[in-house]
């Protein structure tokens, strides 16, 4: 699923409440990220809280530099743990297997 921006990333959201797919895990590829602001700040948030309340694991994988220190000086990782970053889909994908199988 690829998804541009905030109000097509929360209609996904929605639209998945509905689904009968179950998944455990749910990892964003911030690669194609250069710029964050507020509100894709608070979007990703939103995002995280409902998975996570779904009992779904969400990782966050291949954040530039640039967008990692915007989530810094945004307060982002006091909401999000930085342990939930991955330097590239690979090890996002591979932690989420490892963790499927336990």
């Amino acid at each position: 699923m690829l998804l541009f921006n905030t109000q097509a990333l929360s209609n996904s959201l929605a639209e998945s409440k509905n689904s009968s797919m179950l998944s455990r895990h749910f990892i964003i590829d911030c690669s194609g990220l250069t710029f964050v602001d507020c509100m894709g700040v608070s979007t990703l948030k939103e995002v995280y809280s409902e998975m996570r309340s779904r009992g779904i694991l969400v990782y966050f994988a291949a954040a530039k530099a640039a967008v990692r220190e915007l989530f810094e000086s945004s307060g982002f990782y006091s909401f999000v743990a930085k342990e939930n970053f991955y330097p590239t889909m690979r090890d996002a994908v591979a932690i989420a297997r490892k963790r499927q199988q336990v």
